[in-house]
């Protein structure tokens, strides 16, 4: 059986790593309430929209994977001052048009975007142009096509 919530996870707020698998059901991560993760968290085939209940988590010692997600069309749900110490893995979410959150505050040590075919190939180099100091190290390719319609956040 595959999973549909997160339903008994709402008391937890610390773990060694979150793994949430090839759950084509999953639309919604609401109930995670986690805000400190020591190992890696991997987000992978899932029918997720948004990981908007991400907001809680705030420190990641590991690396953040999110990736193979065919209807994630935003990563809005970050918290702000997210901090990731390893690699934060964005690729293969064919419907994906935000990074948003990753304007505002986000950092980790390297960031990869790629093979995300609906993310704008302006917003992926505004990052690799305007946030190196949040994110040092940047990979990206085989995004989307590139757009003069940016996403605005202030800067």
């Amino acid at each position: 059986a595959r999973l549909t919530s997160l339903t008994g996870m709402g008391d937890l707020t610390t773990t060694n790593a979150v793994v949430i698998h090839d759950n084509p059901a999953l639309t919604s991560l609401t109930e995670m309430h986690i805000t400190h993760v020591l190992g890696n968290v991997d987000i992978h085939g899932n029918g997720l929209t948004t990981i908007a209940p991400l907001w809680s988590v705030t420190r990641i010692d590991g690396d953040l994977v999110v990736d193979g997600n065919p209807s994630l069309t935003r990563v809005d749900g970050l918290a702000p001052g997210l901090r990731v110490a390893g690699t934060f893995t964005l690729t293969n979410n064919s419907v994906l048009q935000s990074v948003y959150p990753l304007y505002v505050g986000t950092s980790a040590a390297n960031l990869v975007v790629m093979g995300n075919t609906s993310l704008s190939r302006y917003r992926v180099d505004h990052l690799n142009s305007s946030h190196r100091a949040q994110f040092p190290s940047i990979v990206a390719q085989s995004n989307g096509p590139g757009t003069s319609n940016p996403e605005n956040h202030g800067n």
